[in-house]
């Protein structure tokens, strides 16, 4: 459910004290998994990315970026995932928090139960912006 933090005002609460105390633009999504099903295809986000784990077990795997500047419209779809092994795997708990930095590649899959996580997306300023 992307812009969650429209719909629910505890969640909205939160991105507002987040984007005030960081400066930048925050967004947050709600992902459920079901029992051992990936959620999307290994990709990079353009924002910085912190992941809430709600409920049950989501196994998490972490790449290292091959692609270091991308613009807004060089979106991961557009290239390879990485070949290496990830640098990072790890499982994910009620109440676990996951920073993934902008650029990673990652992917997720809920473990033997559905999986319920906040996707909180971190929007900082980048130098193409102070370039515009």
């Amino acid at each position: 459910m992307d812009r969650i933090h429209k719909l629910v005002p505890e969640i909205a609460t939160f991105a507002s004290k987040l984007r005030h105390s960081l400066g930048c633009r925050v967004h947050v999504n709600l992902y459920c998994s079901l029992a051992k099903q990936q959620g999307f295809s290994c990709h990079y986000d353009l924002h910085e990315v912190f992941i809430l784990q709600i409920d049950g077990q989501k196994e998490w795997q972490i790449f290292n970026d091959t692609f270091k500047y991308p613009l807004p419209i060089q979106k991961s779809d557009l290239f390879s995932p990485p070949d290496e092994q990830p640098y990072l795997n790890c499982v994910l708990k009620p109440g676990d928090i996951l920073y993934i930095p902008r650029r990673h590649w990652h992917y997720a899959v809920a473990l033997d139960q559905p999986s319920l996580h906040l996707t909180v997306g971190v929007h900082c300023k980048t130098g193409i912006d102070f370039l515009e």
